[in-house]
C-alpha cells in the first residue's frame, strides 16, 4: 500500500497535486480533510478561499465522464437511486415516508415550496429578482457592467458577430451521459399518470395562450409601428419581458392567459397551481403580478391588462378598449 508521500509524488507528476489553503497540507483531494480537520464543508472552503479541492485534468474529466455514462446505461442502478432519494419537497416523500394523502401531501410541499421562495426572494409571492446578477457573462451582469441597456449589452457577448466555425458554441452537443439524464427523466414522466396529464394540460393551456398572443401582436403592429414582442427591460437590476411593448410611447401590454396568471373569474383565491418545478395559489400568482406591475409603472411604462377569457369571448370589444387606452396616452 502507497504512502501519503508516495500518493503526493504520483499527484505531483501528475499536476494533480493540491495544497490546503489552511494548513499546507498536501494531498490529491482535499474534500475530506477540510471537512475532518477545519470543520468546513467544501463547498464553504471553495467560496470562502476561493481555492480548489482537486485538480480535474482533460484525462480524469474523461474518465469520470466514462464512470456515469456506465453507470447510467444500467437501467436498475438508476431505478435504485430514484426508489432511495426522497426530498421533503417531493409529494411521495410525505405519502410514502410519512403516511400521508395525497391532498394532504401537495398541501405540504406547497407550503414548503412557498416558504423556500420567499426566504430565496425568488418566485411568486415574492419580490421580483434579478436574472443572471451572479453570472458575469448573462446580459444583466453585461448591462450593468458597460453602463448600456440590455439589448447594446448582446455586443459583449462572447458569441457576438461570430458564426459558424467562429462562435464558441459550433459543433457542440449535449454528452451521452446527458442524453441519457433526460431520457431517464422523460420516461419517469411517463410512466407517472399525475405528472404526464398536468404536463399535458401546462403545454396545452401554455400553446392557446401563445397563439392567441401571437395573434393580438400581429394586429397591433399594423396599427404602431413601434411594437415589440417579449423585449427585456431592465428596472433596478430586476429584467422583464413584457408581452408587447409600444417603444415610442412607453406602453406595455400585458395578455394574461386565464391558467397562467389565475383568471379570478375561474379560480378562486386558494386554488393549487402545479407549475412543473412547484406549486402556488392563485393569490400568489396576483400578487406576483401586482408586484410587477408596480416596478413596472415605476419605471414610467404605462401597463394595459386584458385577459385571455374576454378576448376570445369578445375580440373585436377588447382591441377597442386597448386603442382607446394607447390613445388616451398619446393625448
Amino acid at each position: 500500500m502507497l504512502t501519503q508521500e508516495q500518493k503526493n509524488e504520483i499527484h505531483r507528476k501528475n499536476g494533480k497535486l493540491v495544497i490546503c489553503f489552511l494548513c499546507k497540507y498536501e494531498a490529491g483531494s482535499l474534500i475530506s480533510h477540510v471537512n475532518k480537520v477545519h470543520n468546513i464543508t467544501g463547498r464553504e472552503y471553495v467560496k470562502k478561499y476561493n481555492q480548489p479541492l482537486f485538480i480535474v485534468t482533460a484525462e480524469s474529466r474523461k474518465k469520470i465522464s466514462e464512470t456515469i455514462k456506465k453507470w447510467y446505461t444500467n437501467p436498475e442502478n438508476y431505478k435504485s437511486y430514484k426508489s432511495k432519494t426522497r426530498s421533503i419537497y417531493q409529494i411521495n416523500f410525505w405519502i410514502e415516508k410519512k403516511g400521508k394523502t395525497k391532498d394532504e401531501a401537495i398541501k405540504i410541499v406547497h407550503d414548503l415550496q412557498s416558504a423556500r421562495s420567499k426566504k430565496q426572494k425568488t418566485g411568486p409571492g415574492s419580490k421580483p429578482h434579478s436574472i443572471g446578477q451572479n453570472n458575469p457573462q448573462s446580459l444583466t451582469s453585461l448591462a450593468k457592467k458597460h453602463n448600456v441597456s440590455l439589448l447594446e449589452a448582446k455586443k459583449f457577448t462572447v458569441g457576438y458577430g461570430r458564426t459558424k466555425e467562429k462562435h464558441p458554441m459550433y459543433g457542440k452537443h449535449h454528452s451521452e451521459e446527458a442524453k441519457l439524464k433526460i431520457s431517464f427523466s422523460m420516461k419517469k414522466l411517463l410512466e407517472d399518470p399525475d405528472k404526464l396529464k398536468q404536463f399535458s394540460q401546462n403545454f396545452i393551456n401554455g400553446a392557446k395562450e401563445v397563439h392567441a398572443q401571437y395573434e393580438l401582436f400581429e394586429t397591433i403592429k399594423t396599427k404602431y409601428n413601434d411594437t415589440l414582442s417579449e423585449p427585456q427591460i431592465l428596472v433596478e437590476s430586476n429584467v422583464y419581458y413584457p408581452d408587447i411593448l409600444l417603444t415610442e410611447r412607453k406602453i406595455i401590454i400585458e395578455f394574461f392567459g386565464d391558467y397562467w396568471h389565475a383568471n379570478p373569474i375561474k379560480y378562486d383565491s386558494t386554488h393549487i397551481f402545479n407549475r412543473g418545478n412547484y406549486n402556488v395559489t392563485a393569490a400568489e400568482t396576483w400578487e406576483h403580478d401586482k408586484n410587477r406591475i408596480k416596478n413596472l409603472e415605476k419605471a414610467g411604462y404605462t401597463v394595459i391588462i386584458f385577459w385571455e377569457y374576454d378576448y376570445n369571448n369578445n375580440r373585436e370589444k377588447t382591441l377597442e378598449k386597448i386603442y382607446d387606452e394607447i390613445d388616451k396616452k398619446n393625448m
